[in-house]
């Protein structure tokens, strides 16, 4: 028979790793893509990690923000990355009884329902990314460099806001069915 500590400690180590891979995952995809412009697969791989372990989300977002202040040094863009995931973790946290109640009321509709929401959450969250992370710029460049950070960036938010709709609507939901029975298993 199992001793109580030893299923504990079993149960960590095993979430240890998983959260471990999940963070090379993010870190190998995003590095993958990182040749189009602000598309990036961080967004959709993170809703349903927080979805499905919460807060614990977090871990491998700092992991994946201190791999690329690693590989890039400290950069302005690198720097907001600090606070800029982090919110996109609580923003899904926020709205996660939103994903709960369609699951328990829409039925066979539920997937594409909450696929919607999802995909409209990432395309605000992308659309408003170049404004989140200009916040640095501000102490930096002062207001009007700031401002021009944002309005330059803008064609760069429109891409990043089609990417997050387009990855969301496809790969949302698969990750968060395999997310899910991952759980099962920790």
């Amino acid at each position: 028979m199992k001793q109580p500590t030893q299923s504990k400690t079993l149960s960590f180590l095993k979430q240890v790793v998983f959260f471990g891979i999940y963070s090379a995952l993010i870190i190998v995809l995003k590095e993958i893509m990182s040749g189009l412009p602000n598309i990036e697969p961080v967004t959709v791989l993170l809703i349903p990690l927080t979805l499905t372990f919460g807060i614990k989300a977090l871990l491998p977002t700092y992991v994946f923000v201190v791999i690329e202040i690693v590989f890039y040094g400290i950069n302005l863009w690198n720097i907001s990355y600090l606070y800029v995931w982090a919110l996109l973790v609580l923003i899904v946290m926020l709205l996660s009884p939103i994903h709960r109640f369609i699951d328990k009321k829409c039925g066979k509709k539920a997937p594409l329902l909450q696929t919607a929401l999802w995909s409209v959450v990432a395309a605000l969250y992308g659309i408003a990314f170049g404004t989140l992370c200009s916040v640095p710029s501000f102490f930096t460049l002062g207001v009007g460099g700031a401002i021009s950070w944002i309005i330059s960036g803008i064609p760069f938010d429109i891409a990043h806001c089609i990417g997050n709709v387009l990855l969301t609507a496809i790969a949302f939901y698969p990750i968060y069915k395999a997310l899910m029975w991952a759980k099962k298993q920790l």
